[in-house]
């Protein structure tokens, strides 16, 4: 029974993330270097519960994060580190104090207004673009390369027929670009952005693409959301396999429910972005967005930052 909890826990976590302080904290903080030569470090705590973690210039991290409402403190785990608990002392929406045994973090939330020039640059990015081989002579392997960049931050690259999915940002120069994915960070230069061409460099090369589509091109999302109707239920998280009493209801009207233990714990409404490409879930604690990876008869694949999830349909309704 407790493995079972644990694994409810998981879920639960991973796609119905609650509490209002959990969603005030979601967002960039940033500390500021001491006289006592402490780094300054920048923590993005995003909805879904990953943590983006930076060290001055040293290459970002992801971690996983949760909130503790009772005893008012933010576990960080990852793979390769200690997990840590840090208790909050001081937390007023713009300021945040927290400490664990060895460090102690006095952060502001950083509120980004961004200028017209940034906003231009952005929008120029979005969309579907492909890599333009340099020479006839190229290897067809190095030219199947398709970037799909999405207004909501999340990107898509596929090289050689593999999909990867994660975030992107625009930095505030507009002069690069960070793609952030499980499979780790990767920043590039933007060296010209025009007509619907973009050049990109890393410390490699230089990559030049042409943009094909300003989004990508994909089934109606009306005739997804038809195959997603149903009732479903938690098959596999990341390597876990699940066995739960846990329920996820998509109705043809749009409406949500979720039961646990048999009761309805979540309710809201649901829908897949125009694009066709996510699966976007309102409640009462917030709105969740997930990329879609596959969609069979019975099965749903959707993916987080961190792992795939798979749902299992039990009922058409």
């Amino acid at each position: 029974m407790k493995n079972i909890h644990s694994y409810l826990l998981i879920a639960a976590t991973t796609l119905f993330l609650s509490s209002c302080v959990k969603t005030r904290l979601a967002g960039t903080w940033k500390t500021n270097a001491d006289k006592n030569n402490t780094a300054a470090a920048t923590f993005t705590f995003r909805s879904n519960g990953t943590l983006k973690y930076q060290i001055d210039e040293e290459a970002p991290q992801l971690d996983a994060w949760e909130y503790a409402k009772r005893k008012r403190q933010i576990t960080i785990s990852s793979p390769d580190a200690e997990t840590k608990k840090f208790q909050i002392h001081n937390f007023t929406g713009l300021y945040l104090l927290m400490s664990d045994d060895e460090d102690s973090y006095a952060m502001i939330k950083q509120i980004d207004v961004k200028s017209f020039n940034y906003q231009r640059a952005n929008k120029k990015l979005r969309g579907q673009w492909n890599l333009i081989p340099l020479k006839e002579t190229e290897e067809p392997s190095e030219s199947d390369f398709q970037l799909t960049l999405w207004d909501n931050g999340v990107f898509q690259q596929i090289i050689n027929e593999t999909a990867e999915l994660g975030t992107w940002s625009l930095s505030d120069d507009t002069k690069s670009i960070l793609l952030d994915s499980e499979e780790g960070s990767q920043s590039y230069g933007i060296q010209f952005l025009k007509n619907g061409n973009v050049e990109l460099e890393d410390e490699y090369a230089t990559y030049s693409f042409e943009k094909v589509a300003k989004t990508k091109k994909t089934p109606s999302n009306k005739k997804i959301e038809r195959r997603i109707v149903g009732a479903w239920t938690f098959e596999t998280i990341g390597e876990e396999t699940l066995e739960i009493d846990y329920t996820l209801y998509l109705h043809s009207d749009g409406s949500l429910q979720t039961f646990e233990d048999q009761e309805v714990s979540k309710s809201g409404r649901w829908y897949v972005s125009e694009d066709g490409g996510f699966l976007v879930l309102e409640h009462q604690d917030g709105v969740d967005s997930y990329p879609i990876e596959k969609i069979k008869a019975r099965q749903l694949r959707i993916k987080d930052e961190m792992q795939t999830i798979i749902l299992k349909k039990i009922s058409k309704l």
